[in-house]
């Protein structure tokens, strides 16, 4: 302790203003450690709290809570035993485009004997507007009973045609073709059942044999040339007939 030259002691104040400016540092240096010394024991105090405590998650705006729809939902039907009934496609008979009975009768092979029935025999089919008349090759005859019908003649499309009741018609432009020829081009090259008429047209076609009522049922080779066709659909034909052999 430092006295005075008195012997008392010196004021504090004084005992501090002699400290060299060594001492002074060294002080400083320690309070700054013990200060730093304190902040890091409170930072790692504080660091150990829990992370949630004192903290409030904000609340997030404009989401729907989820929904539970497993209750709206159906679950799956039970199956059932009972048997299932399909629907079975009954066969369907198709239509037949055949005219009456003997009208397709088989056709001879080529070189057969054939038999003149009638010989160019010449008919007319009066014409007009919407004209139906209906033909009989086997006499022949115009507006025969629909027994005796080979074909029907028209006008009511506009010009003038023949439909014939069978398949077995072709056409040629010879107007001496045989009745063994008209056969081979029915076999190999048929044309439709109807056939516009035009003048020096040929048509080869089988009858169904029904004629004139004391006449015997016998199928019939026809060769009907057409002579002329006028403006209003009147029609002038030759037909020949020949029985075909059996």
């Amino acid at each position: 302790m430092t006295t005075s030259p008195g012997g008392t002691p010196a004021p504090r104040g004084r005992r501090l203003a002699r400290l060299t400016p060594t001492a002074l540092s060294g002080l400083a240096v320690l309070i700054s450690v013990v200060a730093l010394v304190v902040a890091v024991l409170a930072y790692a105090r504080g660091g150990d709290e829990p992370a949630a405590a004192g903290r409030q998650v904000p609340a997030v705006q404009g989401t729907a809570a989820p929904t539970d729809t497993s209750a709206s939902t159906p679950g799956p039907t039970a199956p059932t035993d009972e048997p299932t009934e399909e629907p079975t496609e009954e066969p369907t008979e198709e239509p037949t485009d055949e005219g009456p009975s003997g009208t397709d009768a088989p056709l001879p092979s080529g070189g057969a004997p054939y038999t003149v029935v009638k010989q160019d025999v010449r008919v007319v089919l009066a014409g007009g507007p919407g004209v139906g008349r209906t033909l009989d090759l086997d006499q022949p005859l115009v507006n025969s009973d629909s027994t005796r019908t080979d074909g029907s003649f028209s006008t009511v499309r506009g010009s003038a045609s023949l439909r014939f009741n069978t398949l077995n018609v072709a056409l040629t432009r010879s107007p001496t073709v045989t009745p063994d020829e008209c056969a081979s081009s029915i076999q190999l090259s048929p044309t439709d059942r109807e056939v516009e008429l035009s003048q020096d047209l040929v048509i080869c076609t089988v009858t169904n044999g029904v004629g004139a009522a004391n006449e015997p049922s016998r199928p019939k080779m026809a060769r009907i040339v057409v002579n002329s066709v006028g403006s209003d659909g009147t029609t002038t034909l030759t037909i020949t007939t020949w029985e075909i052999p059996h």
